[in-house]
């Protein structure tokens, strides 16, 4: 309320602002309202009090689902709200005394909770009737296992009883022996006496298990750490030498080994004073290790009798040389290798040799005895059997991305093809002469849901490409009518020998 600017009488009232007039009343401290507050603020009071009650008896913000009422029965004011409130109640009482006065005394079991039997876990508790309910469906099913038991105790009674009246009359299987008797169908105990003679008779030829056991300990004491008689070391040197024996084989091995080595012995002294160098026999075969980083050369199986010795201090020349002729050489006393039954190897990473290259080994081998000096020349070949790349193939809708790990060093190359269903190359990645680690490449703008064929191709220089086995792999749809599309990439690892 605000002041009229006149001074005119308008309908028999003298306007006059609402600030202006004072509540004359008593403190109503419930609303806030307090004698001499202005009647501006006594009925700004009112209204937010007024609308604050509004609030709280709006039933739109009341669910009343619970109660599962009819639309027609469903409160639309305050009054029609306590009425059915009202309902309930009396509704409620009537219940709670019919059950006070029931039968029971105690009201209803209904929502009483006990503790279940062990057998019904993992439900540990509930209602009487859950539990009711528990037993029966048990109870059901222990009906239908003794209908299962006693349909089977019929038939093992009906088995029993054939069994019982059957022929107990038995024949014996027949075998066919393979040594003890002629090829042919025999009965068992035919053949079983014919072997128990059998054994008898070998038993007595070669003595019992405990007398053969006792035989393998005349070997003569010390043996494995006696000197060989032909070459260096001890006979435990020897490859295949038994330190420790335990059974016939073992004797008959070491025994075999010593007579070896005893005749190895006679012919050098035999041949001293005739020694010539077709006494000399180089044997010499080279292998790499998968990764085709590692060069072993073995000379196992070459003899060179002990008078002769290296003509170079340092031993023989042995050349490797890659395909693209590169080389590397190194000297080895061939004797000293043969007697302690060792090998040279050569890392391939410590060369300027390609890792991934064929091979070539060339044993340049000089040697003499005082009066006469023996050269010769052998070689040998490694083919590299360089590994396929396994690439992990990381497939989108209109991409597909490849990583591999790389191990051959900067020597080897690789060529990445993206083909069509029909073998023809779409796409091309290159990585030349890259250090060892894990190279990648991505595929782009490709047909989403589409095949295509993944290869890869390993480059040595000096040799022919390594053309590895082209993969299948599927580009994602793009969800257009297709439910099933996937939403994300997918990877997959290609193995390179499938």
């Amino acid at each position: 309320m605000i002041p009229v600017a006149t001074s005119n009488d308008n309908n028999g009232c003298v306007p006059t602002s609402s600030n202006c007039i004072i509540w004359q009343g008593p403190d109503i401290p419930c609303i806030n309202i307090c004698h001499g507050d202005n009647v501006s603020e006594v009925v700004y009071k009112l209204a937010t009090e007024l609308c604050d009650v509004l609030d709280k008896t709006n039933l739109q913000t009341l669910d009343l689902s619970c109660l599962q009422l009819a639309p027609d029965d469903t409160p639309t004011n305050l009054s029609e709200f306590n009425q059915m409130i009202v309902d309930q109640l009396c509704s409620l009482g009537g219940r709670c005394d019919a059950l006070e006065g029931g039968s029971g005394g105690g009201g209803t079991t209904e929502d009483t909770i006990i503790q279940f039997a062990s057998c019904f876990s993992p439900a540990t508790e509930g209602t009487v009737e859950e539990y009711a309910a528990l037993i029966g469906t048990k109870v059901c099913e222990l009906v239908s296992e003794i209908s299962t038991i006693n349909s089977t105790l019929v038939q093992h009674n009906t088995r029993i009883t054939a069994l019982e009246n059957a022929d107990n009359s038995f024949t014996l299987p027949q075998v066919t022996p393979t040594c003890v008797l002629t090829p042919t169908p025999q009965d068992m105990d035919v053949v079983l006496e014919a072997l128990e003679e059998e054994f008898c008779e070998l038993k007595e030829a070669t003595g019992t298990a405990s007398q053969l056991i006792a035989a393998t300990g005349d070997q003569c004491p010390n043996l494995s750490a006696a000197d060989r008689l032909s070459g260096s070391g001890t006979m435990a040197s020897i490859p295949g030498w038994n330190t420790q024996v335990i059974n016939l084989s073992h004797s008959i091995s070491n025994l075999w080994l010593v007579i070896c080595d005893m005749r190895t012995a006679l012919e050098n002294v035999m041949d001293c004073c005739a020694a010539d160098c077709t006494d000399i026999i180089l044997v010499m075969s080279s292998s790499l290790n998968p990764d085709g980083t590692t060069l072993t050369i073995d000379f196992t199986g070459s003899v060179i009798p002990s008078d002769f010795i290296s003509c170079n201090p340092l031993g023989s020349l042995i050349t490797v040389t890659d395909s693209s002729g590169n080389t590397y050489t190194e000297r080895a006393v061939i004797s000293n290798l043969v007697d302690f039954n060792t090998s040279l190897t050569v890392n391939l990473n410590t060369t300027s040799l390609t890792p991934g290259s064929n091979l070539t080994i060339a044993l340049d081998h000089c040697v003499g005895n005082g009066q006469i000096t023996c050269e010769k020349r052998i070689t040998d070949t490694v083919i590299n059997g360089t590994s396929c790349p396994s690439l992990e193939n990381t497939i989108g809708i209109t991409n597909i991305d490849y990583a591999f790990l790389h191990t051959q060093g900067s020597g080897v190359s690789y060529i990445i093809d993206l083909l069509d269903m029909n073998d023809n190359v779409i796409a091309t990645k290159t990585h030349n002469n890259q250090p060892n680690g894990t190279l990648s490449g991505s595929f782009t703008s490709l047909t989403s849901a589409t095949n295509y064929k993944i290869r890869a191709s390993v480059v040595v220089s000096g040799q022919a490409n390594t053309v590895c086995p082209a993969t299948q792999v599927t580009t994602l749809s793009d969800g257009n009518g297709d439910s099933c599309a996937l939403p994300t990439d997918v990877t997959v690892t290609i193995d390179p020998g499938t």
